[in-house]
């Protein structure tokens, strides 16, 4: 009796337990499984709407400091000592850039930087001629020797990296005559350079003298260091004295006229027009670089961004202005 008793139970709780598998399986197919964690093999984040792409604009996420300037620059204006031109006609490549290295490092603005040249900065060969500051202005009327000897033009940006722009020396069939003046003793590098942390801003004086009969005095300028140093966009906000050519290739292409990026770097090729080439700065004539001065004193004031700016009103990462007095 007590043995019957037993399997009766069993087969009770048998029956029970096929009775509510039977209840789950219909209620799992019917309304789900709703007390298992919810599963994600098919689901995917959705994406991120994108940034605006055209110009790489600016956005709030950037930060708001540039990690390319010295943070622990007090307040007091910070004077930079400029370092003379060199002579780089037949050195090695790896001498010239670790002339940079070294230049970076000691900069009052840059020296904390973990820097090295940005990969296009120096495409140069090595143990080629430089042309000299002396035969890019009186090109026409020198030996080719000549024309490479002496200290080289191009090494002024090169030393100084701080001069986020630099004047390019050229020889200019209209104010030949005036140049030789104008260039003999200072070849327009600055002869003081400061830095204002407050205002961001490098500020750079430069000795000049008044053309001769009445004519306009061209200038180009070198973006390389603003380019190496990633300050990629650019805008002449402001300035005195100072005219843009208007007509040809250079209608509507100047740094006033909107934001330009900078582009300048060193190349060898054959632009100096001596065998086998020289070492330059290139694009030769970027046409947004170019103006004139019209009277002294003269000033441009040019805003600089990492970023391509959602307005030419934004705050610049970096400022660099010029005074010719």
């Amino acid at each position: 009796m007590e043995r019957q008793t037993i399997l009766e139970f069993m087969r009770m709780v048998l029956i029970a337990f096929v009775i509510a598998f039977v209840i789950n399986f219909f209620r799992i197919a019917i309304f789900g499984n709703i007390n298992d964690e919810p599963r994600f093999e098919n689901i995917t984040e959705p994406e991120q709407a994108p940034q605006e792409s055209v110009n790489n604009y600016r956005t709030n996420d950037y930060p708001q400091s540039d990690p390319t300037i010295n943070p622990y620059l007090s307040g007091e204006v910070v004077d930079i000592p400029i370092s003379p031109m060199q002579n780089f006609s037949g050195l090695s490549k790896n001498r010239i850039v670790e002339k940079r290295i070294e230049a970076v490092g000691t900069s009052p603005i840059f020296s904390h930087l973990n820097y090295s040249p940005s990969a296009n900065f120096f495409q140069i060969k090595d143990g080629a001629p430089w042309i000299s500051a002396n035969g890019a202005l009186h090109w026409s009327n020198l030996h080719d020797s000549e024309k490479i000897t002496g200290v080289s033009r191009d090494s002024v940006g090169i030393l100084n990296p701080e001069l986020l722009y630099y004047i390019a020396l050229t020889e200019n069939e209209d104010c030949q005559r005036s140049y030789k003046v104008l260039y003999k003793d200072f070849y327009f590098i600055p002869y003081k350079v400061k830095y204002t942390p407050r205002t961001k801003t490098i500020t750079a004086y430069i000795k000049n003298d008044r053309v001769e009969g009445g004519k306009y005095q061209p200038i180009c300028l070198s973006d390389s260091n603003a380019n190496d140093l990633g300050y990629k966009y650019a805008y002449m906000d402001s300035y005195t004295n100072v005219g843009f050519y208007r007509d040809g290739e250079y209608n509507n292409n100047y740094l006033t006229s909107g934001v330009k990026e900078t582009k300048g770097y060193y190349m060898h090729g054959p632009a100096c027009g001596l065998p086998g080439g020289c070492n330059n700065y290139a694009p030769y004539w970027s046409y947004y670089n170019y103006f004139y001065l019209k009277d002294l004193p003269a000033t441009v004031h040019i805003k600089l961004w990492k970023h391509y700016p959602y307005s030419v009103s934004q705050e610049a990462d970096i400022n660099f202005e010029m005074i010719f007095e």
